[in-house]
């Protein structure tokens, strides 16, 4: 029995010696700092970074557009603790345009504030303007559908009317879309239909006929004779 309680109390020293060691080890587990989310939103770019909590993201230097000034960005970049979305402001270069009217000499098909959007465009050029800050003006053909200009342009920004194109054997009709007060991504589509050129006769040259005067050979050539008409003599009379 007393042999029993002895285990008992030796058990009990180790388990407590045990658990005094754990307590005393060091710990090496450290939490991994948190990340953040950096968007930044520019022209027709996106850049993201993830970065520390409390750190600060690189911030983009190929900010130029043609056509627009870069004003600088909408929030900063520095001491971040959350997901962040910085955009990128502009100014249109190009003196805003006057609302198209009746009075105006562009040609329009209709008063469709924006053409269709063409299917291939999700593939092709995926981008896509930002909410209140920016808009893309795509502006393409009606006679085979090619896209010729793609514009970024604040948001609210107008156009300048566009000039009639001119296109060898299309007879150009008329403009869909509006390009003033622009506020969500638009289309504009010029319409034309085809028309057979005819072509201009070559314009004849007459000449007046010239007859050729053949030529003497000189071995051939005649001596002209001299002809001698005699005299007739008047005899006297008898």
């Amino acid at each position: 029995m007393a042999k029993g309680s002895r285990v008992i109390r030796l058990l009990g020293a180790l388990l407590i010696m045990t658990f005094c060691m754990m307590l005393s080890a060091p710990t090496d587990v450290t939490a991994a700092p948190r990340k953040h989310t950096v968007t930044f939103i520019y022209g027709d770019k996106i850049s993201q970074q993830k970065v520390s909590d409390g750190g600060y993201a690189k911030i983009p230097t190929d900010t130029s557009i043609p056509g627009f000034t870069f004003l600088g960005w909408s929030n900063s970049a520095v001491d971040v603790t959350q997901d962040r979305i910085i955009l990128g402001l502009y100014a249109n270069n190009t003196p805003y345009a006057p609302l198209t009217n009746s009075f105006s000499s562009v040609k329009k098909v209709n008063e469709n504030i924006s053409a269709p959007f063409l299917p291939q465009w999700s593939l092709e050029s995926p981008d896509k303007g930002v909410p209140g800050v920016t808009c893309i003006v795509r502006w393409y053909n009606s006679w085979d559908s090619k896209l010729w200009k793609t514009e970024v342009v604040p948001y609210g920004a107008s156009l300048p009317d566009p000039a009639d194109p001119v296109v060898k054997g299309i007879q150009f009709i008329g403009w869909e879309g509006n390009w003033s007060n622009i506020t969500e991504d638009r289309a504009i589509k010029a319409w034309g239909t085809e028309i057979e050129e005819t072509e201009t006769p070559a314009a004849e040259v007459f000449a007046p006929e010239v007859t050729a005067t053949p030529e003497t050979d000189p071995s051939t050539t005649v001596t002209p004779t001299t002809i001698i008409t005699p005299t007739t003599e008047v005899l006297p009379e008898m």
